[in-house]
């Protein structure tokens, strides 16, 4: 089978703010967008309708709608307390997001009289009227933050969110940052605070029926909605919302010579990363509870696979940045940065292994714990060169296939002494 889709996007954000008063502000803004894709699969036929099928389908479509409104004040509380002014910011969103599914031509999903052969364009099955409609789901949110100089080396900041979902109910995070510099040239900062990410409505309300060829056999594929009845059959249940606990620390230094520096240590906790399974084979038991409930194909379906909160991971490095410029002369200029990041990954939790051992492997390694770059810059005149090289660690991925380091190198030169126009 052809598989194809034509994708349309479209999104805008409008806004007013004040502007001319330093104490207060506010800012008004209203954010929408939609993405759409509509499906057509050829070279294929609906094997249940026998001789009568059409070769050509138009499954259905995907589509998804978000909007959001956000009022934001901002004010400068004067104060005898502390060495500066408190900066409150706070403000209100609500948001909305909805996910449709399109039906297909009939076709595409109609069970035929050759109720024996597989049902509905094979290769990607049509989206049916019962698994069509727009599901949405919105959320509001408040939030407040204060800064302020506490001393005049002293920052402190602090901040909390409050939200609240349709489909999950409520959740708070805060964070609390602060720096405080030593000396002249060097300052110390860390933070300290929470998040959560909610699921999207794709992965709440999406589905689909995919013909998989495995072992040159065709095996019918179905992604479930979690938590619907069909799901319950293998144990799904509803999703809730990843949360993370974060903690940073660092240090700035700053010279007078034109050298900069700065060295952070963070780890991020997130519980109940959301994840799809891998495919599962279905027992004929199983298949039997999909057709009494009416389940497209559901005598049919020998794999499934659905969204879950299925584990809980750990991100920890070390993050390194420096630069340094020095000037020759009027007309000649040199600029030296870097930027060293090492961070590593791991599963706190696999409950049930999840994750098998050697997907374990590429979760933990499969992507480089070392990455860096070096960037140096010379001006001469109206002219520019530049150099540049980025390094990746090695790496390993599933099956314990392992991946040397690498680097990659851009060179670029520049002529900017034609009145506006510059070439490179």
């Amino acid at each position: 089978p052809k598989f194809a889709g034509q994708q349309n996007d479209f999104s805008t954000v409008v806004g007013v703010r004040s502007s001319g008063d330093d104490r207060f502000g506010w800012d008004l803004s209203f954010r929408y967008g939609r993405n759409d894709v509509s499906y057509t699969i050829s070279e294929t036929i609906n094997a249940s309708l026998g001789v009568n099928s059409p070769t050509t389908f138009r499954p259905g479509g995907l589509a998804q709608r978000e909007l959001q409104v956000d009022a934001e004040l901002s004010y400068s509380v004067p104060n005898n307390l502390f060495a500066d002014d408190i900066l409150l910011f706070g403000g209100a969103s609500y948001r909305n997001e909805a996910y449709t599914i399109t039906a297909g031509d009939r076709a595409s999903y109609e069970v035929g009289p050759l109720r024996d052969l597989p049902a509905g364009s094979n290769g990607f099955q049509g989206f049916s009227p019962d698994t069509a409609g727009t599901f949405s789901t919105g959320s509001y949110a408040v939030y407040l933050e204060a800064e302020t100089n506490i001393a005049s080396n002293w920052v402190l900041s602090a901040a909390g969110r409050y939200e609240n979902y349709d489909a999950f109910g409520d959740n708070f995070s805060y964070k609390v940052a602060t720096r405080y510099d030593l000396i002249d040239f060097l300052a110390v900062r860390g933070a300290v605070s929470t998040g959560f990410r909610a699921p999207a409505a794709g992965q709440l309300f999406g589905q689909s029926q995919t013909s998989q060829l495995i072992l040159q056999d065709f095996v019918l594929d179905a992604v479930l909605v979690p938590g619907s009845p069909a799901a319950q059959i293998f144990g799904s249940q509803p999703l809730v919302p990843e949360t993370s606990f974060n903690i940073s620390a660092g240090v700035v230094l700053t010279t007078a010579a034109g050298f900069m520096a700065t060295v952070d240590f963070y780890q991020i906790d997130i519980d109940d990363r959301l994840l799809l399974t891998d495919a599962r084979a279905t027992t004929p038991g199983e298949r039997a509870q999909l057709a009494a409930i009416g389940y497209p194909n559901g005598a049919l379906v020998e794999q499934v696979r659905f969204f879950i909160n299925g584990i809980d991971t750990r991100v920890r490095g070390v993050d390194l940045v420096a630069a340094y410029g020095v000037n020759w002369n009027a007309s000649n200029r040199t600029e030296l940065s870097t930027a060293i990041a090492y961070n590593e990954q791991i599963l706190r939790s696999n409950p049930g292994g999840i994750i098998p051992p050697g997907k374990v492997i590429e979760y933990q390694e499969g992507i480089p714990s070392w990455r860096g770059n070096l960037t140096l810059t010379h001006h001469i005149g109206d002219f520019r060169m530049m150099g540049r090289g980025v390094y990746y660690g090695s790496w390993t991925r599933i099956g314990g296939l392992h991946r040397d380091p690498a680097v990659l190198v851009d060179v670029e030169f520049e002529y900017a002494g034609i009145d506006r126009v510059s070439l490179a």
